[in-house]
């Protein structure tokens, strides 16, 4: 997970952190864990959080994904 394009998608749509937690319904707290934590997103959080902030799936797959593409090539 790239943690660094997510906060900028959150700061491209006028938020911070608490106010992105707000949006989704959740505590501060829980974003920061879930981002020190990045790979225990679950579906349905990356599903809200790709609703709340109005991405596109190129953009999802970029922030959620593209780190498990390259280490799952790396590994063939």
């Amino acid at each position: 997970m790239n943690v660094a394009l997510l906060k900028y998608y959150i700061g491209l749509r006028g938020m911070n952190l608490t106010q992105f937690a707000t949006l989704l319904g959740v505590n501060r707290s829980f974003i920061y864990a879930k981002m020190r934590k990045p790979d225990s997103f679950s579906r349905k959080e990356i599903k809200l959080i790709m609703d709340k902030l109005d991405l596109t799936k190129d953009e999802m797959f970029d922030i959620f994904f593209s780190d498990s593409l390259i280490k799952s090539n790396d590994n063939k």
